[in-house]
């Protein structure tokens, strides 16, 4: 759901930024992850000088090394929302999206549930914003337990390659 805001260049209520986007001729409203509303955005003829870089899903996949569909399914679920769309509806994302995208990458080897990764991003979202005193010792507490999970399945992942490694040692001495 798009929702077209007809505003000016500016910080909107609910801490939320509006820019336009000199290279696409685009004006699109930025939002927190943890705002509910939809992101906005409206085309505009004034072009200003540039505001940041954003990237259409295209670019983001061939940046991220993942699918078109992947980050299609993980907006789907709710485990990332690009930061904005043209009034076409196509998603535009920012530097910072992509960042998200690659921690969620690299989540993703270790085995972690979509439930497990959309978590960790809520509570580094809730780190990095820093407002918040009680939320902040809750969020580093539930990242430190991943952290040590995440070591455990790292450590798994060395053991099975290894098993690999000899795996292929040995076949290579059966061909010899």
């Amino acid at each position: 759901m798009v929702r077209t805001m007809g505003t000016r260049a500016g910080v909107f209520a609910g801490g939320s930024l509006s820019t336009t986007l000199p290279s696409r001729n685009v004006r699109v409203e930025i939002r927190s992850m943890r705002e509910s509303p939809p992101v906005t955005s409206e085309p505009t003829q004034d072009a200003p000088t540039d505001d940041g870089v954003v990237m259409q899903i295209g670019e983001v996949a061939a940046r991220t090394e993942l699918s078109l569909r992947s980050l299609r399914h993980w907006e789907e679920v709710g485990l990332l929302r690009p930061s904005g769309r043209t009034d076409g509806g196509f998603r535009l994302y920012t530097e910072a999206d992509v960042e998200k995208i690659l921690v969620i990458r690299r989540m993703k080897p270790l085995g972690f549930t979509l439930d497990e990764m959309r978590a960790a991003m809520r509570d580094i979202e809730v780190l990095r914003d820093g407002d918040s005193v009680g939320p902040h010792a809750e969020a580093r507490e539930r990242l430190a337990a991943l952290l040590t999970d995440a070591g455990q399945r790292r450590e798994k992942l060395e053991r099975q390659l290894a098993m690999a490694d000899e795996f292929i040692s040995q076949l290579g001495r059966e061909l010899a």
